[in-house]
């Protein structure tokens, strides 16, 4: 059986959907999973023992005809039994749908995409008494299959690919720390938690005598600096690290 997996966006929506992969995996072994994701995200995904396959989005939501129906022709080229619905927009669902994947799952609560879905799942995304990685086992248990009581991730071994020692081995590896990553990217309306929160936060721990590593992508770099701007001990690794050596 041939699955896709659909999430072409954030980095830690595509990481919470690693337990739902891995519960697929475990209990349809033989099953071949692909990943339609961003360039992005790529490097958590194409080293990942559950997933088959990477297939990169590149068609832009559909706002471009020609690359919409080039999309849709590779897409049809894999002959899916299966897709999975993670990111539920109008344009993928549309995707899956002309596709001829036979088997077609996403949330039933999403209006448009829906209509595009013969197996629909009440994922309750508004709760904020559900963690993500939960509502995405739903989608699979529409497919039969149950539930681990304990989400894995499995991510990649971090280890440098030339062999090299990963980063911070001696400066910060040698005692306990914590990481603390303030950003949440694009954002998408999803509620950010204030700069002086987190100093609160990044003070507080530093009094306690924590060594805190402070982490996030090139768009948060000012923020974050804001955020640690003076903090004794603060090891500020925002921009300055590969996914892989984030890991």
């Amino acid at each position: 059986m041939k699955i896709l997996i659909i999430r072409p966006d954030a980095l830690g929506d595509v990481v919470l959907t690693l337990p739902m992969i891995n519960a697929l995996k475990d209990q349809m072994p033989d099953a071949q999973i692909y990943y339609l994701c961003s360039a992005y995200t790529r490097p958590i995904l194409e080293t990942h023992p559950s997933i088959t396959g990477i297939i990169l989005d590149d068609f832009e939501k559909g706002e471009n005809r020609g690359q919409f129906l080039s999309f849709l022709n590779k897409i049809r080229s894999y002959h899916f039994d299966v897709a999975i619905h993670c990111y539920n927009e109008l344009p993928y669902a549309l995707l899956t749908w002309r596709a001829g994947i036979p088997i077609r799952i996403g949330d039933k609560l999403k209006v448009g995409p829906n209509i595009f879905y013969n197996y629909r799942v009440i994922q309750g995304f508004r709760s904020f008494f559900q963690h993500e990685a939960d509502l995405n086992y739903r989608l699979i248990e529409r497919l039969g299959l149950h539930v681990p009581s304990e989400p894995e991730y499995r991510l990649p071994d971090p280890s440098a690919p030339d062999g090299a020692p990963p980063l911070g081995k001696g400066r910060i590896l040698s005692k306990p720390y914590i990481i603390v990553h303030p950003g949440l990217g694009r954002g998408n309306g999803n509620i950010i938690w204030p700069e002086t929160k987190y100093r609160e936060l990044l003070l507080h721990l530093s009094k306690l005598g924590k060594t805190v590593v402070i982490t996030g992508g090139v768009a948060e770099k000012d923020r974050n600096e804001r955020i640690g701007q003076g903090i004794a001990g603060l090891i500020n690794l925002t921009a300055k690290t590969t996914l892989p050596e984030l890991i």
